[in-house]
């Protein structure tokens, strides 16, 4: 079964996933796709549709969540900061209604080729690089922290190497990291509001290509130890990379209401035993003009092609996963997995083959079944063997009633000749 298509095509588009639901945010549409059995997209409502974006997932987990929308071109003579858009909105999950975000300053208003993560220790959105029509490809060092409560104030931090189009990730609760922006950069800067900006002793073997056409995420250990992932979608098939960007330094303690068992030591993930990528299923096509998001182990690349929108990788297996089988409404859920981050999230697992499912990832430990169900051949014998049987109880109680019958009317029968008069022996007839 296909992957199912998006309501309009993706375009330049970016992406980021809430509980097992890929959201995708363009100048056209705001759509959004379950990660489930037999899921379809489905067309939310439109705020101002700009291109170029960045989708940023904030307050996971709280009733505060939402998705904001970081800068982008708009030509809507409408939304103008001289009528109160200044390139910031916000999707409020709780509400399922859009807000548009004053600030005092319009610095993300036509925004592009910028990034944005979430500090969550600070409650602030931090922007690093863009560029503004119509100097749309020039690169810039231009970061900036943007309260995310009114009166939304704007910090502006000092520059770094300026950058076009950089990858800007989550780092811990309090920084992000920035990664790419130059095929020549090989440098893995972060930024914190502890430790301000500091360079990582890792880097990357060789230069990023640029966004879309490459992308990075991030997966921790179970030992506290963070790994740094790399697609190059340029490459057939695509190729992946995994840099080791944090030693291990403690469990980071997960967020419970009560104690949970300790994991065991075949399903840990450590920095010493973190397993080989499989290439299995490596996507084969090259694409461009990607958006990626990822969420606890998986991550969902979408976009680049129209007739398969959609890839999937499962970073705790570094295997890649079916997305026609998760998707497939043939194919069951499986089981939950239990990975690191704190707050339940959905996740792709794969085998050494190209067969896969879908699981969930919980703040619990270990691996229990969550839905499990025959696929459809198991369903058909299932089915099958039922009216066999059924068949065969009907025709066994047919069988002794006639038989049944048939020994009634025998007795009856012997009963007569011996009653009957006129029927003679042949000692009577002699």
């Amino acid at each position: 079964m296909p992957v199912p298509l998006p309501k309009k095509p993706l375009g330049s588009h970016c992406s980021a996933i809430k509980n097992n639901t890929l959201y995708t945010f363009s100048e056209n549409a705001f759509q959004s796709l379950e990660l489930r059995n037999g899921s379809k997209w489905k067309a939310l409502p439109q705020n101002v549709g700009t291109k170029g974006a960045a989708c940023v997932l904030a307050f996971k987990g709280t009733p505060e969540e939402a998705l904001y929308i970081v800068g982008g071109l708009s030509s809507d003579p409408n939304h103008v900061p001289e009528k109160g858009f200044m390139g910031l909105q916000r999707w409020i999950f709780a509400t399922k209604k859009w807000e548009t975000v004053l600030l005092p300053n319009p610095i993300t208003y036509n925004l592009t080729n910028h990034g944005a993560a979430f500090l969550e220790s600070t409650r602030r959105l931090i922007v690093f690089a863009g560029s503004k029509y119509p100097a749309v490809d020039v690169p810039s060092a231009n970061t900036f922290l943007i309260q995310t409560d009114a009166p939304n104030e704007i910090t502006s931090l000092p520059a770094q190497r300026p950058l076009l189009a950089p990858i800007v990730l989550p780092w811990n609760k309090d920084g992000a990291l920035i990664v790419g922006g130059n095929g020549a950069n090989t440098a893995l800067n972060a930024y914190t509001t502890s430790a301000g900006w500091v360079t990582l002793g890792a880097k990357l073997d060789q230069g990023m290509k640029r966004r879309g056409q490459a992308w990075a995420s991030l997966m921790d250990g179970d030992d506290g130890s963070r790994v740094l992932m790399t697609f190059d979608l340029t490459e057939s098939p695509t190729a992946v990379q995994v840099i080791k960007v944090k030693d291990p330094g403690g469990v980071t303690k997960r967020q419970s209401g009560g104690a949970q068992p300790p994991i065991s030591t075949e399903n840990q993930l450590l920095a010493n035993n973190w397993p080989k990528y499989n290439s299995t299923g490596a996507p084969t096509a090259k694409r461009e003009g990607t958006s990626l998001a990822y969420d606890g182990d998986m991550v969902v690349i979408s976009g680049g092609n129209q007739n398969q929108p959609l890839l999937m990788f499962n970073t705790r297996k570094n295997a890649w996963v079916s997305a026609e089988s998760v998707l497939d409404n043939q194919e069951p859920l499986l089981r939950v997995q239990s990975t690191k981050s704190g707050n339940p999230t959905v996740i792709a697992s794969a085998a050494a083959t190209s067969t896969s499912s879908l699981t969930v990832s919980t703040p619990g430990n270990g691996s229990v079944p969550t839905r499990s169900g025959p696929n459809t051949i198991q369903s058909l014998f299932i089915v099958l063997g039922s009216i066999i049987g059924a068949a065969l109880i009907l025709g066994a109680c047919f069988y002794f009633l006639r038989k049944r019958r048939l020994q009634k009317n025998m007795k009856k029968a012997g009963q007569e000749d011996r009653h009957d008069p006129s029927r003679m022996s042949f000692q009577d007839r002699g």
